[in-house]
């Protein structure tokens, strides 16, 4: 009897649950499930003192420190978790030692009290790393430090995330390791989660992965209080996790390394269909399609795009809806080159979306903008790294217009654009010995200094990072520039500028001991005027007036200096040496 109602009567527990707030019958009905599973031995296991172990598949660990807390174990990857004023506890269902392509496909009833995450959670060795991927989280939106960058998969962005543990418990005892956190910008409580493409973007940021000692969805809860309900969970090392009911569940990629991040939504008809990513007829990626639509993020090289069907046979078919590269969508039914679709009684035709045979859907060339030559404005940025390796994104008006890596030589990377707006250089894989020195940026023949700028949110001052009137950037941020407009317009405000300056000189430059301040006659003062050093820090604080103002330099040490003077309304900012 038992055998015989046992499905039925789990098929509907889950929805059971989410409805105990109604009222008598259904709670009682609920009680009774309760009552046969433990009256016929097959209630859940249930752990509230620290534990290990196999279950369901899946390896299991509960962990905490103290205060009040329970995980139940439920078939397969499914567990419960409920604790009241914890110091620190972790209740997790996974694979050891799991690998880098696990795909987890999730649902869970999430209701915690305070500092709390729903996440992907594992270590790996050699290097030891604690690694997190956020899905949700409760008062506190972790880990409190500045993002490194992002990642967009599954239908959603993730901000990117490295911090140190100083002497902490680890899987090796008391050690000093990293973390590295991949956290969603929004939160969600069920979906896809394809660890291979957070792996992928930490190891361009140079956050490097060892040896997996596990991959495990797990509920952390934080000096607060909770419950968790994950009422399903399934994980798949091949991309045949089980589906949540969503429309990105299946499939892998094998997202090569190219320079520009490349998304392509696809299915197959009979799963298992592969498309090759070819760029400039070369596979530089590859995906297995499962039958449900996905994105794929995989990283590509500039140049021609297509998409390859390359193991048509039996039912296998393939559908794509789009590409996604710099932010641009391409319809694949807008694409007149398609090989592969079956048109008029053979294989080949255009503007479709299908792929019957084996061939490709051309996309057109995929180079940035800022590479291909073309756009009204020439941004040239003359920088340098320290340790090679280190990236930077020039941006105009917030859109990116290039994204590249620097070694340890003064390189000039020429951008052509037609975008208008502030432009900001970009440092932004900071770790280890990378520091970056920007020389200067050259708009359409003008050229704007470094160290000329006020604001560089990358440079080390003061103790902290942040500060201006320097070419270096330490800490990942960016050296914001003048704002670009059109080449008339930024030859027209260059000209405007220099007009400008002649109200405000200074002399003799070089200077020994005495520098003259000279302030056209006609305007009126006094003038707040301030020296600054090529870190930032401000030397001398004074008042000038209309007329020539000297000014004793004998107690500064020699180098390079930067004057600030306010003059109607107008910063001028002018460099000498001493």
């Amino acid at each position: 009897m038992v055998s015989f109602i046992f499905p039925m009567i789990y098929q509907n527990f889950k929805q059971m649950k989410k409805q105990l707030r109604k009222p008598s019958g259904i709670t009682m009905l609920l009680t009774g499930v309760i009552f046969l599973f433990s009256s016929t031995g097959l209630g859940a296991q249930t752990i509230c003192s620290n534990d290990q172990g196999s279950q369901g598949g899946y390896t299991y660990e509960y962990w905490k420190d103290n205060g009040t807390g329970c995980m139940t174990l439920g078939t397969g990857g499914t567990f419960s978790v409920e604790w009241s004023n914890i110091g620190n506890l972790l209740a997790r269902k996974g694979l050891r030692p799991g690998g880098s392509n696990v795909v987890i496909n999730y649902g869970a009833n999430y209701q915690p009290s305070g500092n709390s995450y729903l996440c992907v959670y594992g270590w790996t060795t050699s290097p030891l790393v604690e690694y997190y991927i956020v899905e949700s989280w409760g008062s506190w939106r972790p880990p409190g430090a500045t993002s490194k960058g992002t990642v967009t998969t599954d239908g959603g962005t993730y901000e990117i995330y490295e911090t140190t543990r100083t002497q902490q418990p680890s899987i090796e005892g008391t050690q000093t390791f990293q973390q590295y956190w991949s956290v969603r910008t929004s939160k969600r409580t069920s979906g896809t989660i394809t660890c291979a493409n957070h792996f992928a973007a930490w190891a361009r940021l140079g956050m490097n992965l060892g040896n997996f000692y596990e991959v495990s969805f797990c509920v952390e809860g934080y000096q607060s209080s909770g419950t968790a309900d994950v009422y399903s969970m399934s994980m798949s090392t091949d991309g045949s996790g089980g589906d949540t009911g969503g429309d990105t569940g299946g499939g892998t990629s094998d997202q090569g390394d190219g320079e520009y991040t490349l998304t392509v939504r696809a299915r197959g008809m009979a799963g298992g269909e592969h498309l090759n990513v070819l760029i400039d007829n070369q596979a530089q990626a590859g995906i297995n399609l499962s039958t449900s639509w996905q994105e794929y993020e995989v990283y590509v090289d500039r140049g021609d795009l297509n998409l390859e069907f390359d193991n048509d046979g039996g039912d296998r078919d393939v559908q794509v809806d789009w590409i996604e590269i710099h932010g641009e969508t391409r319809q694949a039914e807008d694409m007149e080159y398609n090989t592969a679709v079956y048109q008029d009684g053979s294989c080949g035709g255009s503007y479709s979306e299908m792929m019957h045979c084996g061939g490709v859907i051309g996309f057109g060339d995929i180079t940035y903008q800022g590479d291909s030559g073309s756009g009204d404005n020439t941004i040239i940025v003359r920088a340098r790294g320290t340790a090679g390796g280190e990236n930077l994104r020039v941006t105009v008006g917030g859109n990116e217009v290039a994204n590249y890596t620097l070694n340890t030589s003064f390189t000039n990377q020429t951008i052509y654009t037609s975008a208008t707006g502030g432009i900001n250089v970009e440092f932004t894989n900071d770790g280890g010995d990378r520091d970056v020195q920007v020389d200067y940026i050259e708009v359409n023949g003008a050229i704007w200094q470094a160290e000329d700028q006020s604001t560089n949110t990358g440079v080390w001052q003061d103790g902290s990072c942040g500060g201006s009137y320097s070419e270096w950037m330490h800490c990942g941020g960016y050296i914001g520039f003048n704002s670009l407009r059109s080449a008339s317009a930024a030859n027209k405000e260059s000209m405007e500028q220099e007009k400008q300056e002649t109200n405000v000189s200074i002399y003799p430059n070089p200077v020994v001991n005495l520098l003259n301040i000279s302030v056209a006659a006609e305007e009126d003062g006094p003038f707040e005027t301030v020296i600054y050093s090529t870190n930032g820090t401000a030397v001398k604080q004074f008042l000038t007036q209309p007329g020539i103002n000297p000014v004793s330099l004998g107690d500064l040490p020699n180098g390079i200096y930067f004057l600030l003077i306010n003059v109607d309304n107008q910063t001028f900012n002018l460099k000498f040496l001493k």
